[in-house]
């Protein structure tokens, strides 16, 4: 069975209105690849912004991405 969890990504992963620090990055994504997660992104920014501060790697690991901005989700690499 899988577990769900979702992440804010401005302030929390990271700085406000900041990109992703890279180590933190690579230590987030390891523990997103073990078995039964499924990682979604939670933000009140549009998917632009996010784009600034994700790079499409990090990105394309997560399953979804949820932009409440906008009330919009982004699911699978095709979409984001």
């Amino acid at each position: 069975m899988d577990t769900v969890y979702l992440f804010d990504v401005d302030g929390t992963l990271t700085p406000p209105l900041g990109a992703i620090d890279e180590e933190f990055a690579e230590v987030f994504l390891e523990w997103c690849r073990e078995p039964h997660k499924k990682v979604y992104l939670v933000t009140g920014s549009d998917i632009n912004k996010i784009k600034k501060q994700l790079f499409p790697s990090f990105m394309d690991q997560c399953e979804g991405i949820f932009t409440l901005g906008k009330c919009v989700s982004f699911e699978g690499e095709s979409s984001i």
